[in-house]
């Protein structure tokens, strides 16, 4: 059975450059701003931060329903134009532009933490990421939801080719990658996981605040948090026996995909670069270009993020390994 997986590499606080992604199997345990300006006046502004948020309510519950909002009974006001369409990938989705403010009520049914979550897909050709002001009942829980960023994607035009004399490489052109993605609501600045919102047991109104818009809204949901712990590797760890139980690579030879060419990343930034100094990175050259890495000095930035697509040859686990 063929599979395919998609890797990201996300970078946390550090320097980054990568050269390529190695993958064997059978191994052990290896470890512009588009012009929008906020108009969410009404709102007053709270003077919690989201560290005396959490513990404010805690320990609160962590309940394992999803609350899923229902698109199409939407208010919106200000300069907020909107519309339930079907041009996102033929999804039923709210079109948002401009700024302005779009409202939804829903009900709890579990008092306790919940993750925001938003499948969108972006419109417009700004560099922008799109950024919403998240408020609960007429007001933001928490001073940093007062604008929080949700990436748009960007992916090489083409494949990295050769100039017309067939010796320098040439760096393609990066344009926007459009489709429907899926985020939490997240601030690396406070939290390293996405943030959590607390909602008591009855009836509420989620405002959404356009600060940069210009996108689809595919869905909306509050996501319990109840297995909270499920992404830590001692969840799904595999077994000694799972891991003979994955074929050998053929001829033992591992998959290698190059890192300067990902299928998309969340950042105009992170380009393929040449590396001329190691001789040992694929591709090189001793005396013409040839782009070789991704990251350098431009991978920086907490949540700068790179997304590789590779083929499995068959089901089982594999281990990573980057160069």
């Amino acid at each position: 059975m063929k599979r395919i997986a998609l890797l990201a590499l996300a970078l946390a606080v550090c320097l980054l450059s990568v050269s390529g992604l190695n993958i064997s199997a059978n191994a052990s345990e290896t470890s512009e701003n588009n012009g929008n300006t906020n108009n969410n006046q009404y709102v007053q502004p709270t003077e919690c931060s989201y560290e005396n948020y959490i513990n404010e309510y805690s320990p609160a519950d962590y309940p394992s329903e999803n609350i899923t909002i229902s698109l199409d009974r939407f208010t919106a006001s200000g300069n907020a134009d909107c519309s339930i369409s079907t041009a996102a990938e033929s999804i039923n989705s709210l079109s948002w532009v401009g700024t302005g403010e779009v409202s939804w009520e829903f009900s709890v049914h579990n008092g306790g933490f919940y993750r925001f979550e938003m499948n969108y897909f972006s419109q417009s050709e700004n560099n922008s990421s799109v950024s919403l002001g998240i408020d609960i009942d007429g007001e933001y829980p928490f001073a940093e939801a007062r604008e929080v960023s949700f990436d748009r994607y960007w992916k090489n035009k083409t494949s990295i080719r050769l100039d017309k004399d067939h010796k320098n490489q040439i760096l393609p052109e990066i344009v926007r990658y459009n489709c429907n993605m899926t985020a939490f609501a997240e601030n690396g600045n406070v939290s390293d996981e996405p943030l959590k919102f607390y909602l008591s047991e009855g009836e509420h109104t989620l405002t959404l605040h356009g600060v940069y818009t210009d996108f689809f809204i595919s869905s909306l949901r509050f996501c319990g948090d109840a297995n909270k712990t499920a992404d830590l590797y001692s969840a799904i760890r595999p077994s000694l026996e799972q891991l003979e139980d994955t074929p050998a690579l053929i001829d033992g030879v591992s998959i290698l995909t190059e890192a300067e060419m990902p299928k998309y990343t969340n950042s105009a930034l992170l380009r393929p670069v040449s590396e001329p100094s190691d001789y040992a990175v694929s591709p090189s050259h001793p005396t013409n270009v040839r782009y070789n890495v991704i990251g350098t000095d431009s991978w920086n930035t907490a949540r700068q993020t790179v997304f590789y697509e590779v083929t499995a040859p068959a089901e089982g686990y594999y281990a990573l390994n980057i160069k």
